[in-house]
């Protein structure tokens, strides 16, 4: 039996419910010695004791691939090994974080993003909250369709725990305009949350501070919470506030949702000044936007 077909064998038996078979398969592909199918079933044969409930042995499994330097292999086998130490908690903790770090070292596509994301929570449980946010900011930076705005989240929530506000806005945004289908609305509650626990204090603070991403974002969505509790001239001031930031993205968006509240307040002309501010700032998709509803409001 070759090594590949060995493997196969592997997975097809695991698939059917017979995990020692499925085992004895894996093994075969790994004795052969094969450099591409030995550390590919090995990592296999980890996943599937770990499964059995048997993590040393899962653990001895995955370190054969790591240890082989398989490129697609290794990687994943460091970040199985991680998570299987993170999930035996103490006096693991330590031993997990090296094997998430090389999975990150190796600039593995999935491996590493996600690795680096599980590397952040783990970090945070043991209070190193400063280290945790680095390693959240790799899984963001590294654009991962589903892992960045998970981590973008994740660091939202750490950062606003930590007292900085306005590095958590910028953060919830990030995640919001990923638009992934749990990120973006968790992060979109927690930064309404965030501003509409108590306006004065946060909103305006952060709004106060200048800062060049939270100011702008916190405006904004502070002119959004007012619209919706039915407040449109208060609105109409935040967008406003945000409009005057002059922010690439955000002016923009508020100079469009400013003209709706105007628009509903009575006020066709200014509603129709707001609506060219956004044509006028070439947003790819608010200058459309705009534009059509200034065409229907003439």
């Amino acid at each position: 039996m070759t090594p590949f077909t060995a493997f196969n064998l592997g997975v097809l038996l695991a698939e059917q419910g017979k995990p020692e078979q499925a085992a004895v398969a894996y093994q075969l592909a790994i004795d052969s010695g094969n450099a591409e199918w030995a550390p590919i079933a090995a990592d296999g044969l980890g996943k599937l004791l770990a499964k059995q409930g048997k993590p040393e042995q899962a653990a001895a499994a995955f370190q054969l691939a790591i240890d082989s330097g398989h490129a697609e292999a290794a990687p994943i086998a460091a970040f199985n090994l991680g998570a299987l130490l993170k999930r035996q908690g103490k006096p693991k903790p330590e031993q997990a974080a090296a094997a998430f770090q090389l999975a990150i070292d190796s600039g593995h596509a999935e491996a590493a993003p996600i690795a680096a994301f599980n590397l952040g929570h783990l970090l945070n449980e043991q209070g190193k909250p400063e280290q945790a946010a680095a390693a959240y900011q790799l899984a963001i930076d590294s654009r991962h369709s589903d892992v960045a705005p998970m981590a973008a989240f994740s660091l939202g929530v750490l950062l606003k725990g930590q007292g900085k506000p306005e590095q958590a806005v910028v953060a919830y945004q990030l995640a919001i305009d990923s638009g992934h289908p749990k990120a973006a609305p968790a992060a979109a509650g927690a930064l309404d949350y965030l501003l509409a626990s108590d306006q004065a204090a946060v909103a305006h603070h952060l709004i106060d501070s200048g800062h060049p991403e939270a100011a702008p974002i916190a405006a904004l969505t502070l002119g959004n919470l007012l619209a919706r509790k039915g407040k449109p001239d208060q609105a109409a001031a935040a967008y406003q506030l945000a409009i005057d930031f002059g922010h690439a993205e955000w002016a923009p968006k508020a100079a469009a949702n400013l003209g709706v509240v105007l628009e509903t307040l009575g006020k066709p002309e200014q509603a129709a000044a707001a609506y060219q501010l956004a044509i006028d700032s070439g947003h790819a998709d608010l200058a459309a936007v705009a534009s059509a509803r200034l065409s229907r409001l003439r």
